[in-house]
């Protein structure tokens, strides 16, 4: 794991985190953040909620949870390459997700409602997909060796967390 994304880690994941996976596994890569999210699920991470199609239907539960993070696991339009990620912020989401998503709600519409209605900070870990068309082969190669590779630096991160007393922490 880089150090670039083992401190990005460690900023998103400060304190008790969510982690909200959404996606349609029916369109190929758009299922990427259900899979992470299992990964994360298989690998012991806590916390882990299945938003699927209509992720604003869990947002109450974790709403409710008093989470420091909430992080938002989802496959994105970034402009790069199939596989490549972004780490983005609740106003990073809301600038480059405006209203349009295919989910029931947007993803910047989420971020707005957490952001505004809780202490949380907001986070995303997008994924850009290389088809999100209905398809029944499943996740692409490339997108899911960021999955596996995400699925592990971010349980590593989670396992070498400091407790409340330390301020540092150091990657696996």
């Amino acid at each position: 794991m880089t150090d670039d994304i083992c401190l990005a880690l460690g900023k998103i994941c400060a304190g008790k985190t969510a982690f909200c996976a959404i996606g349609n596994s029916d369109r190929a890569d758009d299922g990427a953040g259900m899979v992470l999210g299992t990964l994360l699920e298989r690998a012991g991470v806590d916390n882990v909620f299945f938003g699927g199609m209509t992720p604003e239907k869990v947002l109450p539960t974790i709403r409710d949870k008093g989470f420091d993070s909430i992080v938002f696991l989802d496959a994105v339009e970034i402009g790069a390459e199939a596989g490549a990620f972004a780490f983005l912020d609740a106003m990073q989401i809301v600038s480059m997700f405006p209203q349009v998503s295919t989910h029931k709600m947007s993803l910047a519409t989420l971020a707005a409602i957490v952001r505004d209605t809780t202490q949380s900070q907001v986070w995303l870990i997008g994924i850009q997909p290389q088809s999100i068309a209905i398809s029944s082969s499943g996740i692409s190669t490339g997108v899911f060796n960021t999955i596996e590779m995400l699925s592990r630096c971010i349980a590593d991160t989670l396992t070498a967390m400091p407790s409340a007393t330390n301020k540092e922490y150091v990657c696996k």
